[in-house]
Order: C-alpha cells, then structure tokens, then sequence
C-alpha cells in the first residue's frame, strides 16, 4: 500500500515539511554570524588545546577559511568573489598540507599570510555592515560580537610576529602559559592576570593600544545597537502619528 501525501507527491507532507524546514536552517546558518562566533570559539579553543604544532595550526587555518566564507556570504557578496576566494584557499591549504608532510616551513607561508589578510579583513567589514543596519536582529549582535574576538585575533597575530621577532619582548611566569591568544584577550577585556607581561617598548605599546581599542569597540557597538533599538522602538508611534 502505498502512502500518498496531500500534496499527490506519494510523499509524507510532514517529512516535506521537515526537509524545508532542514533546508532553511542550513542556508540561514551559512549565512550567519552566529556561524562565525562559533567557528571563531573553536579556533581558539583549537588553539589552545592542540599547542602550536603543524596539523593544530593547518586546522585553525581551516576554521579561519570558513568564517571568512560565512561572512562573505552574510554580507551578500556576489557569487564570484565566494568562489574566487574558496579557490584561492583551496590551493594555500593544499601548499600548507604539503609542508606540513614535507616539513618544508616555506610552504606555510602563503597560506599565514591569506589567513591574516582575513583576519584583518573580517572585523572592518563585518563592522561597517553593523553600523549602516537600521534593524537590529540576533544575528546582528552575534555580527558585533564576532567584531570583538576578531580584534583580539588580530592582535594576537602581532604578538606571535613581534615575539618570533624578538623572544625576550614577552616574559612568562609559568612554563606552561606560553599562549599569546590568551594574552590579546585578558589585555582586550583589561584582565591583565600579570602571568605574561610584555617586556619590549613596541610590546607594552601594542598592549596599550589593544586595551584601548577593546574599550572603544564595547562602546561604538553597544552605542550603536542601542540606537537601532531606540529607532526601531519610535517607528510604530511615528507611522500612527503621520496616518491622523
């Protein structure tokens, strides 16, 4: 016997209406900051769990690709310039993976350099969307918070620069706290535990500059969020007050 839905597809309408519904949530969720924070969540925890070894660092490279594709497609890039990028990852990932089994350290570079344009990249563009939004969603907050882990990335790319550069402009009380992402992000939040402390002028500068800029951003963004909400909140009463 066989079950015929309402629709005469021969199908179950519930189970149609569950793929739609399946459908849905995966084009919205690949579209979505809410993507990015998690994806941004798991590089560091990544990071942080694995140490600094080649494959750790090849994988925080491929979360990193995939945030930057979730943002390009939230921010509504044109197709092209998704796939440009998908390709160009492609082929950086590929010379990263051949350098890691060859232990060719050259090989890494291409695709370092691609993650830190991103990196850099991501939270000026993701910003400049939050600012000209004159509606405020989930996802739009999850777009301001995903702005604030970026900084603290981005910092963090300096301070591995700055100490492959110069081993003695960081000081480490304990052997095993070594993570200079931990570091960005106790000086972005104006922690300051004190287990690492920046030893070199251009160290204490940047730590400065990092503490500043994570104040500024809380207040840009809430300021700005706040203002969404206030706008949206007077739009109702102003429609009502031009119909009388």
């Amino acid at each position: 016997m066989t079950m015929i839905g309402e629709s005469g597809t021969g199908r179950f309408p519930t189970i149609d209406r569950l793929q739609l519904h399946v459908q849905e949530a995966v084009r919205y969720s690949t579209r979505s900051f809410i993507l990015v924070l998690f994806v941004l969540i798991a590089i560091y925890v990544v990071s942080e769990a694995t140490g600094q070894g080649g494959a750790a660092v090849v994988l925080a490279w491929i979360l990193a690709y995939v945030a930057f594709i979730v943002i390009l497609r939230a921010l509504g890039a044109h197709p092209r310039t998704v796939n440009i990028n998908l390709t160009l990852m492609a082929a950086f990932l590929a010379l990263a993976v051949a350098g890691l089994v060859t232990d060719l350290g050259l090989l890494f570079v291409p695709a370092w350099v691609m993650v830190s344009v991103y990196a850099f990249a991501s939270p000026l563009l993701i910003m400049s969307y939050v600012l000209r939004q004159e509606r405020i969603t989930i996802d739009l907050i999850f777009g301001a918070l995903c702005v604030y882990l970026f900084v603290g990335i981005d910092f963090a790319i300096i301070y591995d620069v700055i100490y492959g550069l110069e081993p003695t402009s960081f000081a480490f009380a304990h052997e095993g706290v070594k993570s200079l992402y931990y570091f960005s992000y106790m000086t972005l939040t104006t922690v300051g535990y004190g287990d690492i402390t920046p030893m070199s002028g251009v160290a204490r500068a940047l730590t400065v500059v990092e503490a500043i800029t994570g104040q500024i951003l809380l207040v840009v963004m809430v300021a700005r969020l706040i203002g969404i909400q206030i706008a949206q909140q007077g739009q109702p009463s102003q429609a009502r007050a031009g119909g009388q």
